[in-house]
């Protein structure tokens, strides 16, 4: 049962990317950019065929190749039931559905889709799918080293 619920939060989570995409490429590609919060968040519209901070620009088929074998992984291991840990599986569906929402975005379109920008400091305009696969990673990230901590001190106690 967790599987499929997982499965459908996936797909979810990739449509409302898509979704906010749309709505990039009709409102905000003909304009530009755009305020939000005023010297904080604004929208500015750019087509990323490239990485994070523009890395890997121009290499869609790579980053695509790379991002599908990924996905595959991640849900070869959800169907098989190898999310058992709640963290895993929470951050597996977050990367999986980010992964999904940017890798459709280079296979349809030839590039992805950004148009969130931090206006008070000098960082990469994003998309909701970065959002997902940057908290997922994050998550997952602190989630393991605490975990190194913990076995560090029981070894240590012990």
């Amino acid at each position: 049962m967790k599987k499929y619920v997982s499965l459908i939060i996936i797909a979810l989570l990739a449509g409302a990317d898509q979704a906010s995409k749309v709505l990039a490429l009709k409102l905000l590609k003909p304009v530009g950019s755009a305020d939000f919060l005023p010297g904080v968040l604004g929208f500015r519209y750019v087509e990323n065929t490239g990485a994070v901070f523009g890395s890997f620009s121009n290499s869609t088929v790579l980053l695509s190749v790379i991002t599908a074998a990924v996905i595959i992984t991640g849900l070869a291991l959800l169907v098989t039931g190898r999310f058992s840990n709640k963290v895993y599986l929470f951050c597996a569906v977050l990367i999986i559905a980010g992964g999904t929402g940017n890798l459709y975005d280079r296979i349809v379109r030839g590039f992805v889709v950004d148009f969130f920008e931090f206006r008070f400091v000098n960082f990469a305009v994003f998309n909701v799918a970065d959002i997902f696969v940057t908290v997922g990673s994050f998550v997952l990230i602190i989630y393991l080293v605490a975990g190194l901590v913990r076995d560090i001190k029981k070894e240590r106690s012990a």
